[in-house]
Protein backbone atom coordinates (compact mmCIF):
# COMPACT_ATOMS: atom_id res chain seq x y z
CA UNK A 1 0.00 0.00 0.00
CA UNK A 2 1.11 3.19 -0.66
CA UNK A 3 -0.03 6.89 0.35
CA UNK A 4 1.13 9.85 -1.31
CA UNK A 5 0.35 13.43 0.11
CA UNK A 6 -0.18 16.02 -2.37
CA UNK A 7 -0.95 19.71 -2.22
CA UNK A 8 -4.98 19.36 -2.72
CA UNK A 9 -5.73 15.23 -1.32
CA UNK A 10 -4.18 12.29 -0.04
CA UNK A 11 -4.25 9.61 -3.32
CA UNK A 12 -3.97 5.86 -1.22
CA UNK A 13 -2.87 3.06 -4.28
CA UNK A 14 -3.33 -0.36 -2.42
CA UNK A 15 -2.80 -3.52 -4.83
CA UNK A 16 -5.38 -6.17 -4.16
CA UNK A 17 -4.77 -8.98 -6.76
CA UNK A 18 -7.84 -11.46 -6.89
CA UNK A 19 -10.46 -9.28 -4.75
CA UNK A 20 -13.43 -7.88 -6.67
CA UNK A 21 -14.99 -4.54 -5.87
CA UNK A 22 -17.98 -6.29 -3.95
CA UNK A 23 -14.88 -7.81 -1.25
CA UNK A 24 -13.82 -4.48 -0.96
CA UNK A 25 -15.48 -2.47 1.99
CA UNK A 26 -14.03 1.31 2.16
CA UNK A 27 -15.04 3.36 5.81
CA UNK A 28 -13.92 6.79 6.78
CA UNK A 29 -14.68 7.85 10.48
CA UNK A 30 -12.86 10.11 12.89
CA UNK A 31 -10.16 10.90 11.03
CA UNK A 32 -9.40 6.82 9.74
CA UNK A 33 -9.88 5.48 6.01
CA UNK A 34 -10.35 1.59 6.90
CA UNK A 35 -9.95 -0.37 3.79
CA UNK A 36 -10.68 -4.04 4.48
CA UNK A 37 -11.60 -6.86 1.51
CA UNK A 38 -12.62 -10.63 2.01
CA UNK A 39 -11.85 -13.16 -0.55
CA UNK A 40 -13.77 -17.10 -0.66
CA UNK A 41 -13.16 -19.13 -2.98
CA UNK A 42 -13.69 -22.97 -3.10
CA UNK A 43 -13.32 -25.30 -5.47
CA UNK A 44 -16.74 -27.16 -6.16
CA UNK A 45 -15.67 -30.04 -8.15
CA UNK A 46 -18.09 -32.79 -7.46
CA UNK A 47 -16.34 -35.91 -8.83
CA UNK A 48 -16.27 -39.45 -6.17
CA UNK A 49 -12.83 -40.23 -5.12
CA UNK A 50 -11.74 -37.19 -5.78
CA UNK A 51 -7.60 -36.68 -4.95
CA UNK A 52 -7.12 -32.95 -4.51
CA UNK A 53 -9.84 -30.20 -3.32
CA UNK A 54 -9.22 -26.30 -2.81
CA UNK A 55 -10.45 -23.93 -0.91
CA UNK A 56 -8.84 -20.44 -0.29
CA UNK A 57 -9.67 -17.59 1.97
CA UNK A 58 -8.50 -14.33 1.71
CA UNK A 59 -8.65 -11.34 4.35
CA UNK A 60 -6.90 -7.79 5.28
CA UNK A 61 -7.59 -4.71 6.63
CA UNK A 62 -5.71 -1.61 7.23
CA UNK A 63 -5.96 1.75 8.91
CA UNK A 64 -4.83 4.85 7.38
CA UNK A 65 -5.00 7.97 9.28
CA UNK A 66 -5.43 11.15 7.29
CA UNK A 67 -6.12 14.41 8.65
CA UNK A 68 -8.22 17.70 7.40
CA UNK A 69 -9.85 15.97 4.86
CA UNK A 70 -13.75 16.33 2.89
CA UNK A 71 -15.13 12.95 3.64
CA UNK A 72 -18.15 13.42 1.43
CA UNK A 73 -15.96 13.86 -1.53
CA UNK A 74 -13.90 10.51 -1.72
CA UNK A 75 -13.69 8.42 -4.52
CA UNK A 76 -12.24 5.32 -4.79
CA UNK A 77 -11.50 2.95 -8.23
CA UNK A 78 -10.58 -0.46 -8.33
CA UNK A 79 -9.01 -1.59 -11.90
CA UNK A 80 -6.59 -4.71 -12.64
CA UNK A 81 -6.34 -5.27 -8.92
CA UNK A 82 -5.38 -1.72 -8.04
CA UNK A 83 -7.61 0.25 -5.54
CA UNK A 84 -7.04 3.64 -6.05
CA UNK A 85 -8.45 5.84 -3.31
CA UNK A 86 -8.53 9.92 -3.47
CA UNK A 87 -9.15 11.66 -0.24
CA UNK A 88 -9.51 15.92 -1.08
CA UNK A 89 -8.20 17.85 1.70
CA UNK A 90 -10.16 20.47 3.35
CA UNK A 91 -9.45 23.88 2.88
CA UNK A 92 -6.84 25.63 5.26
CA UNK A 93 -7.94 27.98 7.38
CA UNK A 94 -4.95 30.32 8.24
CA UNK A 95 -4.83 30.93 12.33
CA UNK A 96 -1.94 33.55 11.85
CA UNK A 97 -2.59 37.40 11.58
CA UNK A 98 -0.97 40.62 11.90
CA UNK A 99 -1.59 42.69 15.43
CA UNK A 100 -1.71 46.04 15.14
CA UNK A 101 0.67 47.69 18.01
CA UNK A 102 -1.42 50.94 19.37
Amino acid sequence: MDVKDNPENYVVEAELPGFKKEDIKLDFEDGKLLISAEHNEENKEEKENYIHRERKMCSMQRVIYLKDVRPDAISAQLENGVLVVEVPKAEQISNKMQIEIK
